[in-house]
């Protein structure tokens, strides 16, 4: 990712994941695949439901 790109991703991914986001790992490269531009590794987890 082009690290000057970073705030308005930033911005955008709060507003899809407002609250509580899940945790995301980013990597600033290049050569990703089909041009993107940014990739972003996430981590979540469900919470077991009661029955």
């Amino acid at each position: 990712m082009d690290i000057g790109d970073y705030d308005a991703m930033n911005q955008e991914y709060a507003a899809v994941f407002p609250g509580d986001p899940p945790a995301r790992s980013t990597v600033a490269g290049s050569g990703l695949a089909v041009g993107a531009r940014v990739e972003i590794e996430c981590m979540a987890a469900a919470g077991r439901q009661e029955r």
